[in-house]
């Protein structure tokens, strides 16, 4: 005779839990690309020396490059896959960070 168990599905993770570590990155994302802005202005004006328009000029490039650059990522995520342009930006940044160091 052959009994027949009730099997219960796998749980499903409710949408909230799966997309909560997604909305972390994210955020911790974001939070590393607006930190310079505040202390920006100041250094390039006091630190610098250099007057209002020149100012400017740097935030308005820091919020192109931005705009370009999530261009690009989106691009290239959607035709190479994300864990290329994670890469790519991320070697990116080395790069970037590499320039800045002080001489």
């Amino acid at each position: 005779m052959m009994t027949l168990e009730a099997h219960q599905p796998p749980a499903i993770p409710s949408t909230v839990t799966a997309l909560l570590p997604l909305m972390a990155v994210v955020l911790i994302a974001f939070l590393v690309i607006g930190v310079a802005m505040p202390v920006l202005p100041p250094h390039v004006h006091d630190g610098l020396g250099f007057g209002p328009f020149m100012v400017g000029l740097v935030a308005g490039c820091q919020f192109a490059a931005a705009l370009v650059a999530r261009v690009w990522a989106g691009r290239t995520a959607d035709a190479h896959g994300a864990k290329r342009a994670v890469v790519a930006g991320l070697a990116a940044a080395t790069v970037a960070g590499l320039l800045y160091r002080p001489r």
